[in-house]
């Protein structure tokens, strides 16, 4: 058997940016599953949500604030940033330009 590393479709993840990096306009904003707390949905998205770190969740609450009916109608750029570490496994990751 080979193994195969499956990508959940529901979501955008780093690999989807290998091309380069891209704005959307956010819709709304959800509460999300497991262990990522927020689901952002994009009106351009394709129908795939991000599930952004602490990190970049910090980052737009320090740039929006925390009500997240104020996100809907604002852009933000995503892009993958080969350098994100797991623990010290370095694993890439989204990040907000």
């Amino acid at each position: 058997m080979k193994i195969r590393i499956i990508r959940k479709t529901d979501q955008w993840n780093n690999e989807d940016f290998t091309n380069g990096s891209r704005v959307f306009t956010i819709s709304h904003v959800t509460e999300g599953k497991e262990q990522v707390p927020y689901d952002i949905h994009f009106s351009d998205g394709d129908g795939r949500c991000w599930r952004p770190s602490n990190g970049m969740l910090e980052l737009l609450w320090r740039i929006w604030g925390d009500d997240s009916t104020v996100c809907g109608g604002r852009q933000v750029e995503l892009f993958r940033d080969p350098s994100v570490k797991i623990d010290r496994d370095v694993v890439g990751g989204i990040r907000v330009r």
